[in-house]
């Protein structure tokens, strides 16, 4: 009877473990498909912003948001987090740098070069609050 008791518990600390380690895996699949969506948002909207047309010195707008057919201050400073957050993500990695601008151009890559842009990326995207709500929302807070 003991020994039956005892593979019981066995069983039921292995399932427990199974369970955990499957809530885990889960846990880093859900984050990984969070980085990639935030990757590729900031990616794309860096992409549409670079071709927006410059500020005009006349035209001071403290909403960047309403009017995003021009180029304002706080745009440029969205920018400019956009590519020290980039730097930091892909620094030494010239291959990763390349597929980012790739990306940015809407041109093909290899899946796995991809998936680690968003990875290393997102990581520091979302550490850093760089997609546009959180971005815009935490500056009308300051």
């Amino acid at each position: 009877m003991e020994q039956l008791e005892f593979s019981r518990r066995g069983l039921s600390s292995q399932l427990e473990r199974a369970a955990e380690q499957h809530a885990v895996r889960r846990t880093k699949q859900e984050r990984a498909l969070y980085y990639e969506k935030a990757a590729l948002a900031i990616i794309a909207e860096y992409a549409r912003v670079r071709q927006l047309s410059p500020i005009a010195a006349s035209n001071m707008d403290p909403d960047p948001v309403r009017h995003s057919d021009k180029l304002t201050y706080a745009l440029i400073e969205w920018l400019a987090d956009v590519e020290l957050a980039t730097e930091a993500a892909l620094a030494n990695l010239p291959e990763l740098q390349h597929a980012w601008f790739q990306l940015a151009l809407e041109e093909p890559i290899p899946a796995a070069q991809k998936n680690e842009v968003c990875f290393r990326c997102g990581r520091v995207y979302a550490a850093r609050h760089l997609e546009m709500w959180k971005y815009w929302r935490r500056r009308a807070a300051r």
